[in-house]
């Protein structure tokens, strides 16, 4: 499947997640700046036709990451206010659960099994997670030479990618230990996301969503004690639909981690806008199946920007 979204004005996609038992894509957009408010995560369904969002406000939003059946999501931001947030998947119960000690969380990902969130930051060469709260947060890798971008749970295993090197890196989830690089090659360098797929595997994600779109007539979203019924931008929310607000920050205390060196986003010679690229794994298949990358030069003028290559059926899975 091959779809395309509209955007408004000069908002650029950045990165994406699948709401498993809907097919509702949910993702992040930028304008060009960093400027609190040029930012926002939206969910469009997968037909592209109807499109609301979910949190605005933001200043740089990228990662963004979904407990399906828990109606939870999260995302990072990378701008002004570098942070963690979490929300209900309806946009509501908003809060910026990491904010202290945090340059650029590049990527996000979810322990479905120990109910840990997972975290990179670029500009410290860590990956941290804490609880599905934002408490007990901890260091789990420290590789101060690479700009970490994408990481991926998969098993016991965790993987993830550097900007600035070619190769995807592979540690054990529970402590960091046995680092080793997996599939070296130049093609890895500058790249952005990356997805590992287990055809028939894993436990199929069911909430209220999951039958006859929760009895929705717009999109059904998620949420921890049901769902929401809302329409998209323009339309107004259905009459359950709730007013949401954004609740303060964790006031948990965490430290910097002893690790003091500085690193900064790689520079490049050609001006493009954010971009998107792709890959996606088959374990146990050396083969691969998709490395891509979208680039929008700075010349074009466009509404556009939100492309997606659907690898599986409606109805997913967690890995």
């Amino acid at each position: 499947m091959f779809m395309i979204v509209s955007l408004e004005g000069d908002k650029v996609a950045s990165r994406l997640a699948v709401d498993d038992a809907t097919g509702n894509i949910y993702f992040s957009a930028n304008r060009p700046g960093t400027g609190i408010g040029s930012s926002y995560i939206a969910v469009v369904t997968p037909d592209g036709k109807s499109k609301k969002t979910l949190v605005n406000n933001l200043s740089r939003a990228r990662a963004v990451a979904l407990y399906s059946s828990k109606g939870l999501m999260f995302w990072t931001d990378i701008g002004f206010g570098a942070h963690v947030g979490r929300a209900n998947m309806d946009g509501c119960k908003r809060k910026r659960i990491i904010t202290t000690a945090i340059k650029s969380p590049n990527g996000i990902a979810i322990d479905f099994e120990e109910d840990f969130l997972f975290w990179s930051d670029g500009g410290r060469g860590v990956i941290e997670r804490c609880s599905l709260v934002g408490a007990d947060r901890q260091v789990l890798v420290k590789d101060p030479d690479a700009f970490i971008m994408a990481l991926v749970i998969d098993g016991d295993k965790l993987y993830y990618t550097a900007w600035n090197r070619g190769g995807i890196t592979v540690v054990n989830k529970a402590d960091g230990s046995n680092k080793h690089f997996l599939m070296e090659s130049p093609v890895f360098a500058e790249l952005g996301d990356f997805l590992i797929v287990r055809p028939n595997k894993g436990t199929p994600v069911i909430n209220q969503c999951t039958n006859n779109n929760g009895r929705c007539v717009g999109l059904c979203l998620p949420t921890p004690n049901g769902r929401t019924c809302a329409r998209a931008d323009r339309v107004g929310l259905q009459p359950e639909g709730p007013t949401c607000v954004e609740e303060p920050s964790s006031t948990t205390k965490t430290s910097e981690p002893s690790s003091t060196t500085k690193t900064s986003e790689p520079s490049s010679t050609t001006k493009t806008s954010d971009s998107i690229t792709s890959l996606i794994i088959f374990p146990r298949l050396s083969a691969l199946l998709i490395a891509r990358k979208w680039r929008r030069q700075e010349k074009e003028t466009s509404n556009i920007t939100l492309v997606t290559l659907a690898v599986h059926k409606r109805l997913g899975y967690h890995l």
